[in-house]
């Protein structure tokens, strides 16, 4: 079974402009009565059912009521709804599931008003949108799941909705959506992982996360998985349409034969995704007028960047004022087209493809079935492979376009496979410069542009960045491009997606960071690529001026280095620096790195204290919590987010503990407490 990354953490932050009022906690346990002569107040008279719990709790939109789940599986014959202002969480995904029962019967209603056909539902206005109202709920630590017997809709639907979190939620085998959201602002999704949530539905309302109509949304480190076997491996990762300022990011996209992604709608606005590994295709296909984005205060309708694709078919397009770049292509699959475009779709809004790496490309990079006009290009270091017959022309056009722009690419064919590099070279108002074509079948390429030069690259280290990054000042591809807006070292910009920078110094700098200990500062530093080194000299920068601590010097056997500094006594804050010193005398600087120690109390509230079943305590910044019994031994710990984090101690035995909080900087905090 899936177990998520950090234990649970509870959130509970009041809104801006609010007062803070008392909270309640309300609980539900496999041995609880859904009765009228219990106030679920505590465990003794806990309720049975999370639906029953809902029908109690009034909520507060201001201090949010819990309601917390306990250990077990819970069987489910109807939709839990909620009211504004509460929080419903579990021990855990591994510790609370939620399942529907086979005695559920769905309502069959149309799609869009089949709100009560999910585990835990939120629709004040089933027959219409009325207009977002201020929620403030919570969803957090379960596991939501459906018997394949007799599948649930889905797990969680809310409609109308303003500051919901949903995290750390395990939902599996669901017939439509997993989680449904429409029309909703303040929206963040975390730490979850979905799998087969949309096992029947390939229609508008599918996806392991479905959304319509999102305002200032975030959906982050969620893992994606449809495992369906047969021929019903399809799935939809993420569906939805009409973003306005949303984020889709840190996450992990697998999903059969479907897409990772699908946005096939107008009316985007600010859709960032970015930081993803992605295994099959994001589609996003819409042609005509989406709108221009500046009119909301964005520079694109959608930004795909810094991901890594595999499956070869990976972006389907095109959209109009879309930007892709600075992704890594890591085609491992035939008939791949990285960027292909859906049907003859065509787009009125500038596209703009910058910076991209791919390796491996089989049958093109970009893959344009009709006109497809308004194109940037630039910056592209693109490497293809031998693709037999299916082996298209590196920029594969099919019929003339107009008003392209394609400068200062890296396009290389293997040796054993020449490739054209594409009739849009010559394509009307299309501007073809400063690129570097390598075993290309045009015989001559336009005046301005380069043929069958070593570009002169690493072609060793990490990829992609140390790889295809220029070897030398003197590589070919330094300084042979030409300006198009974006900033560049040297006297022009180079060719291909990297730029040329001099090493200060024969070693690389990976990192320098430190922490806080007990009566300590611990430093750490890794380095890369060294060569004729000496050594690493350890400061501290204080008024008084620049003190030496300690000289370390460069071992060739280790890269990682670190060093325990003593602050028993002393101020709360200090600064320090890495010099790094060449054989040859010449030196270079780390930036300064801050440390906090904090005295033990400070800024860290907590109650009740002596307390029974949940332990709060208020931080002025996020961070992360160990809880110890006073023999030392560590009992919980997890993420610590502030304002407010809210910790079940129940099961702790009666005595005195001691509750560690670790800053962002840092900095440590402890507090005694008594259970």
């Amino acid at each position: 079974m899936f177990r998520l990354p950090y234990l649970l953490v509870l959130l509970l932050a009041a809104l801006p402009g609010t007062c803070v009022s008392a909270q309640t906690t309300y609980f539900v346990a496999t041995d609880g009565v859904d009765d009228d002569t219990r106030d679920g107040l505590s465990t003794a008279t806990a309720w049975a059912s999370l639906a029953y719990a809902c029908e109690r709790v009034p909520g507060d939109i201001n201090a949010p009521d819990t309601i917390q789940i306990g250990a077990g599986t819970f069987i489910v014959t109807e939709a839990a709804t909620p009211e504004p202002g509460v929080a419903i969480q579990g021990e855990g995904a591994d510790q609370t599931i939620l399942r529907s029962g086979p005695d559920w019967v769905m309502t069959n209603r149309p799609k869009d008003e089949a709100w009560q056909d999910y585990i835990i539902s939120f629709e004040k206005f089933p027959l219409g949108y009325n207009g977002i109202q201020t929620t403030n709920m919570t969803v957090r630590n379960l596991r939501l799941e459906s018997t394949l017997d007799n599948l649930t809709h889905g797990g969680i639907y809310f409609r109308d909705v303003d500051s919901i979190l949903i995290e750390n939620l395990e939902i599996v085998d669901f017939g439509w959506a997993g989680i449904a959201i429409q029309f909703g602002e303040q929206i963040e999704v975390r730490g979850c992982y979905i799998e087969n949530a949309n096992r029947t539905e390939d229609d508008f309302f599918s996806g392991n996360i479905h959304t319509a109509w999102l305002r200032d949304a975030k959906f982050h480190d969620i893992i994606y998985r449809n495992t369906v076997p047969g021929d019903r491996q399809w799935g939809v990762g993420y569906k939805g349409g009409g973003h306005t300022n949303v984020q889709i990011y840190d996450s992990d996209f697998s999903t059969g034969s479907g897409f990772d992604i699908e946005i096939p709608f107008e009316q985007e606005f600010g859709v960032d995704i970015y930081n993803n590994t992605f295994n099959r295709t994001v589609s996003v296909p819409k042609g005509g007028a989406n709108g221009d984005p500046a009119s909301r205060g964005f520079t694109y309708s959608m930004r795909i960047r810094d991901n890594y694709f595999t499956n070869g078919y990976d972006i389907e397009g095109p959209r109009e004022y879309m930007e892709v770049c600075h992704n890594f292509f890591d085609v491992q699959n035939d008939n791949g087209r990285c960027y292909a475009q859906f049907g003859s779709t065509n787009i009125i809004g500038r596209n703009s493809i910058h910076h991209n790496v791919a390796v491996g490309v089989d049958r093109s990079f970009f893959w344009v079935n009709g006109g497809l006009d308004t194109v940037d290009f630039y910056n592209n270091t693109l490497y293809y492979e031998n693709a037999d017959n299916r082996a298209g022309a590196m920029i594969a056009v099919r019929s003339t376009v107009t008003g392209w722009n394609i400068k200062n690419n890296l396009l290389v064919s293997p040796a054993d496979q020449p490739r054209l590099v594409g009739a849009v070279m010559n394509g009307p108002s299309t501007e073809f410069e400063a690129n570097l074509a390598v075993n290309a079948l045009d015989a001559s390429l336009p005046a301005g542009n380069y043929l069958d030069e070593d570009p002169g690259l690493n072609e060793s280290g990490a990829m992609p960045d140390t790889f295809f990054a220029p070897a030398s000042a003197t590589s070919f591809v330094v300084d042979r491009g030409v300006d198009v807006g974006f900033p560049f070292e040297g006297a022009a910009p180079d060719i291909g997606a990297y730029e040329y920078v001099a090493a200060a110094l024969p070693i690389e700098l990976l990192a320098f960071s430190g922490q806080t200990e007990k009566e300590a500062a611990r430093l750490q530093w890794s380095v890369a690529n060294a060569s004729n080194f000496s050594h690493f000299e350890v400061l501290e920068l204080t008024t008084e001026g620049t003190l030496a601590l300690a000289q370390v010097p460069y071992n060739g056997d280790r890269d990682r280095y670190e060093l325990l500094v003593d602050w028993t006594t002393g101020p709360t804050e200090r600064t320090f620096q890495l010099k790094m010193v060449d054989l040859d005398g010449s030196e270079a600087m780390s930036d300064a790195l801050t440390l906090r120690r904090v005295a033990d109390t400070e800024d860290v509230v907590v109650f009740p204290n002596p307390t029974t079943e949940l332990l709060n305590f208020r931080m002025a910044e996020r961070g992360a919590y160990r809880l110890y019994a006073a023999d030392g031994q560590l009992f919980g710990r997890g993420m610590a987010v502030a304002p407010l984090t809210s910790v079940p101690v129940s099961h702790l035995a009666s005595g005195t503990y001691r509750l560690v909080v670790i800053g962002r900087r840092g900095d440590i905090r402890t507090v005694a407490f008594v259970r």
